[in-house]
Protein backbone atom coordinates (compact mmCIF):
# COMPACT_ATOMS: atom_id res chain seq x y z
CA UNK A 1 0.00 0.00 0.00
CA UNK A 2 2.74 2.22 0.98
CA UNK A 3 4.27 1.45 -2.27
CA UNK A 4 1.32 2.99 -3.88
CA UNK A 5 0.74 5.73 -1.84
CA UNK A 6 4.17 6.71 -2.60
CA UNK A 7 3.44 6.73 -6.66
CA UNK A 8 0.32 8.13 -6.59
CA UNK A 9 2.05 10.85 -4.39
CA UNK A 10 4.69 11.51 -6.87
CA UNK A 11 2.31 11.24 -9.85
CA UNK A 12 0.50 14.45 -7.93
CA UNK A 13 3.53 15.94 -7.39
CA UNK A 14 4.59 16.20 -11.03
CA UNK A 15 1.26 17.19 -12.25
CA UNK A 16 1.34 20.52 -10.06
CA UNK A 17 4.94 20.81 -11.58
CA UNK A 18 3.70 20.39 -14.73
CA UNK A 19 1.03 23.00 -14.13
CA UNK A 20 4.00 25.18 -12.95
CA UNK A 21 5.91 24.56 -15.62
CA UNK A 22 2.85 25.60 -17.81
CA UNK A 23 1.86 28.65 -16.01
CA UNK A 24 5.90 29.79 -15.88
CA UNK A 25 6.51 29.44 -19.49
CA UNK A 26 3.45 31.81 -20.25
CA UNK A 27 4.17 34.42 -18.05
CA UNK A 28 7.85 34.77 -19.28
CA UNK A 29 6.20 35.00 -22.76
CA UNK A 30 3.98 37.76 -21.28
CA UNK A 31 7.38 39.21 -19.81
CA UNK A 32 9.06 39.28 -23.55
CA UNK A 33 10.62 35.43 -24.44
CA UNK A 34 10.14 34.75 -27.80
CA UNK A 35 7.30 31.95 -27.81
CA UNK A 36 8.72 29.24 -29.71
CA UNK A 37 12.16 29.39 -26.78
CA UNK A 38 9.41 29.40 -24.00
CA UNK A 39 7.38 26.00 -25.27
CA UNK A 40 10.80 24.51 -26.24
CA UNK A 41 11.93 24.89 -22.77
CA UNK A 42 8.33 23.62 -21.54
CA UNK A 43 8.58 20.74 -23.65
CA UNK A 44 12.07 20.32 -22.53
CA UNK A 45 11.27 20.90 -18.26
CA UNK A 46 8.31 17.81 -19.01
CA UNK A 47 10.11 15.39 -20.12
CA UNK A 48 13.13 15.87 -17.60
CA UNK A 49 10.26 15.53 -15.29
CA UNK A 50 8.69 12.27 -16.28
CA UNK A 51 12.52 10.48 -15.77
CA UNK A 52 12.68 11.55 -12.20
CA UNK A 53 11.15 9.58 -9.24
CA UNK A 54 12.49 11.09 -6.14
CA UNK A 55 10.98 13.68 -4.33
CA UNK A 56 14.61 15.64 -3.66
CA UNK A 57 15.05 15.71 -7.47
CA UNK A 58 11.51 16.66 -8.55
CA UNK A 59 12.24 19.79 -6.05
CA UNK A 60 15.14 20.69 -7.38
CA UNK A 61 13.75 20.65 -11.18
CA UNK A 62 10.67 23.26 -9.63
CA UNK A 63 13.67 25.43 -8.69
CA UNK A 64 15.98 24.78 -11.72
CA UNK A 65 12.41 26.02 -13.72
CA UNK A 66 11.63 28.97 -12.13
CA UNK A 67 15.50 30.16 -11.94
CA UNK A 68 15.76 29.35 -15.89
CA UNK A 69 12.61 31.50 -16.93
CA UNK A 70 13.71 34.15 -14.66
CA UNK A 71 17.10 34.44 -16.18
CA UNK A 72 15.73 34.27 -20.15
CA UNK A 73 12.95 36.98 -18.95
CA UNK A 74 15.62 38.98 -17.44
CA UNK A 75 18.35 38.31 -20.94
CA UNK A 76 15.49 39.43 -23.00
CA UNK A 77 14.65 42.76 -20.67
CA UNK A 78 18.40 43.70 -20.77
CA UNK A 79 18.50 43.48 -24.16
CA UNK A 80 15.75 45.71 -24.69
CA UNK A 81 17.64 48.72 -23.38
CA UNK A 82 21.12 50.38 -24.14
CA UNK A 83 23.74 49.77 -21.66
CA UNK A 84 23.40 53.34 -20.13
CA UNK A 85 20.08 52.85 -19.60
CA UNK A 86 20.48 49.26 -17.98
CA UNK A 87 23.90 51.06 -15.32
CA UNK A 88 20.29 53.20 -14.55
CA UNK A 89 17.82 51.04 -13.89
CA UNK A 90 20.59 49.02 -12.00
CA UNK A 91 21.52 52.36 -10.05
CA UNK A 92 17.89 52.79 -9.21
CA UNK A 93 17.18 49.32 -8.18
CA UNK A 94 20.12 49.26 -5.79
CA UNK A 95 19.41 52.72 -4.71
CA UNK A 96 15.67 52.64 -4.20
CA UNK A 97 16.34 53.54 -0.34
CA UNK A 98 18.21 57.01 -1.20
CA UNK A 99 17.19 60.19 -2.49
CA UNK A 100 17.84 59.52 -6.22
CA UNK A 101 18.21 62.68 -8.44
CA UNK A 102 18.10 62.73 -12.36
CA UNK A 103 21.45 64.97 -12.04
CA UNK A 104 23.05 62.42 -9.84
CA UNK A 105 21.79 59.31 -12.52
CA UNK A 106 23.48 61.33 -15.15
CA UNK A 107 26.65 61.46 -13.11
CA UNK A 108 27.02 58.44 -13.14
CA UNK A 109 26.40 57.34 -16.57
CA UNK A 110 28.38 60.76 -17.73
CA UNK A 111 26.24 62.76 -19.92
CA UNK A 112 23.83 65.87 -19.19
CA UNK A 113 20.80 65.49 -17.24
CA UNK A 114 18.89 66.85 -20.22
CA UNK A 115 20.03 64.26 -22.76
CA UNK A 116 19.62 61.24 -20.02
CA UNK A 117 16.25 62.49 -19.69
CA UNK A 118 15.48 62.32 -23.12
CA UNK A 119 17.35 58.89 -23.77
CA UNK A 120 15.43 56.87 -20.97
CA UNK A 121 11.95 58.64 -21.83
CA UNK A 122 12.53 57.42 -25.51
CA UNK A 123 13.89 53.91 -24.21
CA UNK A 124 11.76 53.14 -21.68
CA UNK A 125 8.95 54.97 -22.28
CA UNK A 126 8.58 57.02 -18.87
CA UNK A 127 10.40 59.74 -17.49
CA UNK A 128 13.30 59.31 -14.75
CA UNK A 129 11.40 60.74 -12.15
CA UNK A 130 8.29 58.73 -12.46
CA UNK A 131 10.32 55.54 -12.82
CA UNK A 132 12.25 56.43 -9.63
CA UNK A 133 8.36 56.87 -8.06
CA UNK A 134 6.98 53.14 -9.63
CA UNK A 135 10.39 51.49 -8.22
CA UNK A 136 9.64 53.22 -4.74
CA UNK A 137 5.94 52.44 -4.71
CA UNK A 138 6.71 48.67 -5.58
CA UNK A 139 9.50 48.68 -3.12
CA UNK A 140 6.64 49.75 -0.37
CA UNK A 141 4.17 47.40 -1.21
CA UNK A 142 6.73 44.66 -0.60
CA UNK A 143 7.25 45.80 3.02
CA UNK A 144 3.44 46.28 3.68
CA UNK A 145 2.63 43.07 2.38
CA UNK A 146 5.42 41.00 3.78
CA UNK A 147 6.16 43.19 7.23
CA UNK A 148 4.56 44.75 10.12
CA UNK A 149 6.65 47.97 9.90
CA UNK A 150 4.78 50.77 10.49
CA UNK A 151 4.05 52.83 7.38
CA UNK A 152 5.50 56.39 8.92
CA UNK A 153 9.34 53.60 8.92
CA UNK A 154 8.34 52.62 5.66
CA UNK A 155 7.99 56.62 4.40
CA UNK A 156 10.81 57.30 5.76
CA UNK A 157 12.90 54.34 4.34
CA UNK A 158 12.12 55.03 1.40
CA UNK A 159 12.78 58.66 1.57
CA UNK A 160 9.31 60.61 1.78
CA UNK A 161 9.69 63.18 3.78
CA UNK A 162 5.96 63.20 4.74
CA UNK A 163 4.02 60.70 5.20
CA UNK A 164 0.62 61.97 3.97
CA UNK A 165 2.46 63.17 0.42
CA UNK A 166 3.89 59.27 0.72
CA UNK A 167 -0.04 58.25 1.03
CA UNK A 168 -1.24 60.70 -1.95
CA UNK A 169 1.67 58.92 -3.86
CA UNK A 170 1.10 55.61 -3.23
CA UNK A 171 -2.88 56.31 -4.03
CA UNK A 172 -2.09 57.35 -7.53
CA UNK A 173 0.15 54.20 -8.75
CA UNK A 174 -1.68 51.88 -6.81
CA UNK A 175 -5.48 52.66 -6.34
CA UNK A 176 -5.66 52.11 -2.72
CA UNK A 177 -4.49 53.71 0.34
CA UNK A 178 -1.54 52.09 2.07
CA UNK A 179 -3.60 51.18 4.82
CA UNK A 180 -5.93 49.48 2.89
CA UNK A 181 -3.64 47.80 0.64
CA UNK A 182 -1.89 46.59 3.95
CA UNK A 183 -4.92 45.36 5.65
CA UNK A 184 -6.16 43.75 2.18
CA UNK A 185 -3.01 41.98 1.57
CA UNK A 186 -3.09 40.41 5.07
CA UNK A 187 -6.31 38.84 4.84
CA UNK A 188 -5.73 37.18 1.66
CA UNK A 189 -2.27 35.46 3.35
CA UNK A 190 -4.15 34.53 6.71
Amino acid sequence: ASAFSKSSFIRSLKNHIITLITFVSRAAIEGGLQQDIAFSLNDSFILQLEELAKFEEIKLLARDVLFTFANKVHEVKMDRYSKTINICKDYIFTHIYDDISVIELAQVVELSPKYLSLLFKKEVGTSISDYIRDKKIEEAKKLLAYSNMPISEICALLNYTDQSYFTKVFKKVTGTTPKFYREKYHILNE
